[in-house]
């Protein structure tokens, strides 16, 4: 039988997710009993050990865990935007409310827009601000070249992982799984139409604290039953930020003072918010290393240098 210590340290492992002592601690327990003739619960214990070992090996690296500490303060974005994903934080917390009347809270989300709008930031606010951790999806790992995986995959994540683990769940190019079906001629195209089924059913039996959010700049590829599953979509515009308000609360996370010109607003025109930001931590980086002042010539001297690196 397991000793008081061996209990204690199962209880505390299991909480705090050292898995591999909590191994440790279950093997010595079936060895013990092994020793006092339970051969039967030894083995029994040795066997969910290793189910649960195969079932870690099938789905390691499917998950990059964050835990971002931002605000709604962080996101630059119009205001009718930013109210939707506030009225999101607060569903939540009224969720009891809802419930009275039988409703339920937003949790799945779509967000459509180019790439550098602000689409993977929201993410993270939206984690911060519910206080959950992002668990954002790797698609690499997640489609699997070997036939039927990847939707073994998708249904582990639906009916396993989303219900069981609380979290943000972020899958960024979102339309990598849910494009438009097609006549299925050949294998690979019947497997990436039960792949859309198996997504559209885990969508409908949803009932989680979880939340799942989508990302995509090619909106206009998903099939349109995945975006009707969404109980919020939202779209970024292209040239949606105020990027003189962008660029002086980015700098005031290093408590530097600058706001930039009008010159400096008008040399960034047509930036994206994600490249505005690498000009941002390129100033503060030569700022550090070499003492330049952040001034309006250091950052247009940078968005020139980022213009001409990508002109064509």
């Amino acid at each position: 039988m397991p000793t008081t210590k061996q209990a204690m340290d199962l209880i505390q492992d299991s909480i705090y997710g050292d898995k591999d002592h909590f191994r440790q601690v279950a093997i010595s327990i079936a060895n013990n009993l092994k020793k006092r003739k339970h051969s039967y619960e030894a083995k029994q214990i040795m066997d969910w050990l290793n189910d649960v070992q195969v079932n870690n090996e099938t789905h390691e690296g499917l998950i990059k865990y964050e835990k971002p500490s931002l605000s709604f303060d962080d996101l630059i974005l119009p205001k009718e935007l930013k109210d939707q994903l506030r009225e999101v934080v607060l569903e939540r917390q009224k969720r009891d409310v809802l419930a009275k009347y039988g409703l339920t809270y937003t949790n799945t989300i779509l967000l459509l827009g180019k790439p550098g709008t602000g689409k993977t930031l929201t993410a993270k606010v939206l984690a911060s601000e519910l206080s959950l951790p992002l668990k954002e999806i790797n698609f690499a790992r997640l489609i699997s070249s070997q036939m039927g995986q990847t939707g073994n995959m998708i249904t582990y994540f639906f009916e396993e992982e989303i219900p069981g683990k609380p979290g943000v769940y972020f899958f960024d190019e979102f339309d990598a799984l849910v494009s438009r079906r097609t006549l299925a001629s050949q294998g690979a195209d019947r497997e990436y139409n039960e792949i859309v089924n198996t997504i559209l059913k885990g969508m409908d039996n949803l009932n989680t604290s979880s939340y799942i959010i989508g990302a995509t700049n090619l909106d206009s590829i998903i099939d349109p039953a995945i975006k009707r599953r969404f109980d919020l979509v939202l779209r970024y515009p292209s040239e949606s930020i105020d990027r003189s308000k962008f660029i002086t609360h980015f700098m005031q996370r290093w408590q530097v003072d600058y706001e930039p010109s009008t010159v400096v607003i008008k040399a960034t025109d047509g930036l994206s918010p994600a490249v505005i930001e690498k000009i941002c931590k390129q100033a503060m980086r030569i700022h550090v290393l070499h003492d330049e002042p952040i001034n309006d010539s250091l950052f247009l001297s940078l968005t020139k240098n980022r213009k001409l690196n990508f002109r064509k």
